[in-house]
């Protein structure tokens, strides 16, 4: 995943968005984080699907979830309350608002599937971390 990032900034890449997702999406925004000391121009954004994510996660990982939102530039929260649709929200409007998608898709179906799905369909670049 560093690896990738890293490409993607010497590719001219500064703007990076995290779901703010437990795995996958907070390992990439404390990956872009590390790299805020080696690369002062880049900046995250969080795209927070509800209002009260964050209250619905275990107290420890509430922890980790504050200190990604204290450096990210820009927090979008997509919502007010949890719904059925809520992350699909997130996911399009990562999607929308992205030129490239890394993905860790963990199964052929789901909400990472259908964003890969759709980020195929926008016809976005695809960078596929999953291990099969």
């Amino acid at each position: 995943m560093r690896a990738s990032v890293i490409g993607l900034i010497g590719e001219g890449y500064t703007h990076f968005i995290t779901g703010m997702a437990l795995g996958s999406d907070i390992w990439f925004a404390e990956c872009v984080i590390d790299l805020m000391d080696v690369y002062p121009d880049i900046m995250l954004e969080a795209a927070v699907p509800y209002a009260g994510q964050r209250d619905s996660l275990a107290s420890a990982d509430r922890f980790r979830y504050d200190a990604v939102l204290a450096k990210c530039g820009k927090v979008t929260v997509l919502g007010n309350d949890y719904t059925k649709y809520c992350m699909n929200r997130r996911n399009r409007y990562m999607v929308d608002n992205s030129d490239v998608v890394l993905v860790v898709l963990y199964s052929e179906t789901g909400g990472t599937a259908n964003t890969l799905a759709y980020a195929r369909k926008k016809g976005k670049r695809i960078i596929d971390l999953s291990v099969r």
